[in-house]
């Protein structure tokens, strides 16, 4: 049994209303139709599919897997909902037996090629999440759509990764909040979306109004590799300092724990490709990893973990390792296959390691050590 934990819990499942059943009207002759008044026109909500896919809802289904499905990407789920609108009351519950209408022309679901799966190839999974070739071009079937960037900047910017020990040079701080507090209340260090700030910037980098830094605690140090940095949100400056004075600005954006005393940095723009990888012949480059968010507590999809391949072994932002457990010997001697664990992303590259999200599970054994085998190749 192919076991997925999906990471659509931060989005919650998906979809759909109760049709109603047309009214049926008896016959009547021409007589009694003059003696009566006319029966009600009774309207059905049941819409004939529009040409192109339907998809007949069974159990277990979501719109999420099925935008993943079809559209080569969970989160184009809302494209499914809007076009099913006359079906869907809440978009969180679907019901088996409906009928819904899936965007784009043709009528086959959109998987990656590659034929039959294999041991270590790009089908491994039967829903490949990013890639292959196929996926760029269902969102361009999509009302004129441009392919979605592979990374999305939100993946990016969360995303731990791995510096120097102590973490980035010249860094900034969070002073203190910008809130006064009165005399019962004592000073908050655990800040909030729109909370108010006093910030010292990164050394060399003038604070303008408008500005953005992303703020970071340090985490475990990784002996021989150096330290994993932890990013915790995003704030903005709202006015200029005067005279060497903290500068003011706004928690814009929060992803872990933020905290006053915290560290920052420039909030850099990065470019995401829209790319896809492409599958590589057994025997890719070998990986182990040797970092997990949250330790090895049932990590699932959407999960960040570091893998010991760096810039210096050209893996780059996009490329795919599977996880996997070895071929060995039981304890009886009997030969075991290789078993696949889950598909991982690099979302973010350093000469000290490889950031990587689960993007695919069959299995819940993720855990620090796991050897890896790249499996998909950006261009």
């Amino acid at each position: 049994m192919r076991m997925t934990i999906s990471r659509s819990k931060a989005w919650t499942v998906l979809a759909v209303g109760a049709l109603v059943a047309p009214t049926v009207v008896s016959a009547q002759d021409s007589t009694s139709q003059q003696q009566q008044p006319p029966a009600p026109v009774v309207q059905t909500a049941e819409v004939p599919p529009a040409a192109g896919r339907t998809h007949a809802v069974r159990t277990g289904d979501t719109l999420w897997d099925l935008s993943r499905t079809y559209l080569g990407d969970p989160f184009l789920w809302p494209e499914i909902y809007r076009l099913n609108t006359d079906v869907v009351e809440d978009p969180h519950w679907i019901y088996p037996g409906e009928q819904l209408r899936i965007p784009g022309a043709t009528g086959e679901p959109l998987v990656a090629e590659g034929g039959e799966e294999t041991r270590f190839g790009p089908t491994l999974f039967t829903t490949r999440m990013r890639t292959g070739p196929a996926q760029p071009t269902a969102r361009r079937a999509m009302l004129g759509r441009a392919p979605a960037p592979l990374i999305r900047p939100g993946e990016y910017y969360a995303a731990p990764w791995v510096e120097r020990m102590g973490g980035p040079r010249g860094s900034g701080r969070v002073v203190s909040s910008a809130d006064l507090t009165t005399a019962s209340q004592s000073p908050r260090d655990r800040l909030q979306i729109h909370d108010r700030v006093l910030i010292t910037p990164p050394s060399g980098v003038e604070a303008v109004r408008g500005a953005r830094y992303l703020v970071y605690a340090l985490g475990p140090e990784l002996e021989g590799r150096g330290q994993v940095v932890l990013p915790t949100g995003v704030v903005m400056v709202e006015r200029e300092p005067r005279g060497g004075e903290a500068v003011h600005a706004r928690v814009v954006t929060a992803y872990d724990d933020l905290r006053v005393g915290q560290h920052l940095i420039r909030f850099d723009s990065a470019a995401f490709p829209t790319e896809r990888p492409t599958p590589v012949e057994l025997g890719g480059l070998d990986a182990r990893v040797v970092w997990l968010r949250g330790g090895n507590v049932l990590p699932s999809e959407h999960q960040y973990l570091v893998l010991d391949r760096a810039t210096r072994d050209g893996v780059q932002q996009g490329d795919q390792f599977t996880l996997h457990r070895r071929a060995h010997r039981n304890e009886a001697g009997v030969p075991l296959p290789s078993e696949p664990i889950a598909v991982v992303q690099v979302v973010r590259v350093t000469p000290f390691g490889s950031t990587a999200m689960v993007v695919d599970q069959v299995q819940p054994a993720i855990r620090e050590g796991n050897e890896a085998r790249m499996t998909a190749k950006m261009p």
